[in-house]
């Protein structure tokens, strides 16, 4: 319990971020075993992955093909084998898949429609919407959440309910915290804002350096009591915020190119990822000096 106290009080003089361990598998000839490859061994057709997503369990991997025919395809992860391939949005990209349950899943893209399937390929329930820039469920499986240009949509899956959050620009992600109490918004200009899912109501906003930018930046809500945010850039830094204050506490440099993504450890509150164009992903945890 010392040490989570100690970590968790990220302002503290004595406690400075480092990078932990660099996944970069050139440089550093670090060379994680394949466990595993996933692949339609019959099909002709091999398309770049724009998106993945694991089941609750763990047994299956929902994967969404970035090329026409816009297939999504449903991976027995024990077996590494494609037992399902869903083609009803064939011509439409689909931009992402989140999971309801080990059962059911929802997707969104560029047709204007969120659908809900099971993993049989059954189509259980339809929404019109505008186009998707992205989606998630809440992680007790009631409601999902779209984002489509400047605005954020809650549905309530079993009501059909439907809220709307008003962004002050175009959204390019965001995500949602373990507690469904808050959504994270990523912002075309770069600007990252906290929402109150309950009141609707924007209650911090966090600052990078860079301005406008062409790139997806994915961010995340994590450490000790969910206390801080940590989003990648497009000028290569890590940033890291007190999430309540909006107080910048580091600006972490080590990587070479635009960061896609930092994400923290689903147990692990000292623990965050970040991976970058630059083909590493590099692990950041506390030095206590």
């Amino acid at each position: 319990d010392e040490t989570m106290e100690e970590v968790h009080d990220f302002d503290n003089n004595d406690i400075n971020f480092e990078q932990y361990n660099d996944l970069n598998f050139i440089k550093n000839n670090i060379n994680p075993r394949e466990i595993k490859k996933l692949i339609k061994k019959k099909s002709k057709h091999k398309p770049p992955v724009n998106y993945i997503s694991w089941s609750p369990n763990d047994k299956y991997i929902l994967s969404c093909d970035g090329i026409k025919p816009f297939y999504i395809n449903l991976w027995e992860v024990e077996s590494g084998k494609c037992i399902h391939v869903f083609d009803y949005n064939k011509n439409d990209e689909t931009i992402a898949v989140s999971w309801v349950d080990n059962e059911r899943f929802i997707t969104g893209g560029n047709n204007r429609f969120i659908w809900m399937m099971d993993v049989k390929g059954n189509k259980i329930k339809k929404w019109v919407t505008s186009r998707v820039n992205d989606l998630t469920t809440t992680s007790d499986s009631t409601h999902f959440v779209s984002a489509a240009d400047k605005k954020l949509y809650i549905y309530n899956i079993e009501t059909d309910n439907i809220e709307c959050i008003q962004e002050s620009g175009a959204i390019t992600s965001f995500s949602i915290t373990k507690d469904n109490n808050y959504i994270l918004t990523n912002l075309h200009s770069q600007e990252i804002h906290l929402w109150e899912i309950s009141s609707q109501k924007l209650i911090q906003k966090y600052f990078r350096s860079v301005n406008k930018s062409s790139f997806i930046i994915r961010s995340s809500v994590g450490g000790a009591n969910d206390s801080f945010v940590v989003s990648g850039s497009e000028d290569s830094l890590v940033y890291l915020w007190h999430k309540d204050s909006g107080k910048l506490l580091y600006q972490l440099s080590g990587h070479s190119g635009p960061i896609n993504v930092a994400s923290w450890h689903p147990f692990s509150y000292y623990l965050f990822a970040s991976a970058s164009d630059d083909y590493t992903i590099r692990l950041w945890t506390p030095s206590i000096k």
